[in-house]
């Protein structure tokens, strides 16, 4: 005699929370200082941050390569929105000098490797404000890198970490869906460092 396996119903399944749901439960701002605010208490649910750790590990041998285009390109991508400098499909432009780019590639490499840990603390806050955004963004004129950059790069970063998790076509998704998710409350959290909008 055969036994059937139940099948989970639709209030078994986990399904990660939906944006609106995020706006209308916002996560409370911090206290804002002058190159940002100050993360003191903000949080990522648990099931979000593990979805980061294990999408980090899948990427592990990839990091470099993605650091690599991040610090090379997040922020000529602001300047070209803004129309401050012409797109250049051919990658023509001038490159930095190698020690202004190696600079900035490990920058991107420990800011990824921080925002995929999803340790959103004091700390983390410090580095973002002071080190990293404005190693990746900043120019010599120029310590505090423009806001319209920084929300660039953050809308960039995450465009660019999405294509990394549809790579295969897959029956069941919410894996996918989670870290998609994850990646966005992540990035989110960041911008409200800076007092930038969240999506509508």
């Amino acid at each position: 005699m055969q036994t059937k396996t139940p099948s989970r119903t639709k209030s078994q399944v986990s399904i990660p929370p939906s944006s609106k749901s995020l706006r209308e439960n916002p996560v409370p701002l911090p206290q804002t200082g002058v190159l940002g605010s100050i993360l003191t208490d903000l949080e990522i649910d648990g099931r979000s941050v593990k979805a980061l750790q294990e999408f980090r590990y899948k990427l592990r041998y990839k990091l470099y390569d993605i650091a690599e285009q991040l610090a090379t390109r997040c922020r000529r991508v602001g300047l070209e929105a803004e129309g401050l400098i012409k797109p250049d499909p051919f990658g023509q432009e001038a490159a930095p000098r190698a020690s202004i780019r190696k600079l900035r590639r490990s920058a991107a490499l420990q800011w990824l490797n921080a925002t995929l840990e999803g340790r959103f603390d004091s700390e983390f806050s410090r580095l973002l404000r002071h080190r990293w955004i404005p190693i990746l963004l900043a120019d010599y004129r120029d310590a505090h890198p423009a806001p319209f950059l920084i929300e660039s790069f953050f809308d960039y970063a995450e465009g660019f970490l999405t294509s990394y998790i549809w790579n295969r076509p897959a029956e069941n998704i919410v894996g996918e869906a989670w870290t998609l998710h994850a990646i966005r409350q992540a990035l989110d959290l960041q911008r409200r460092i800076f007092g930038l909008d969240l999506r509508r």
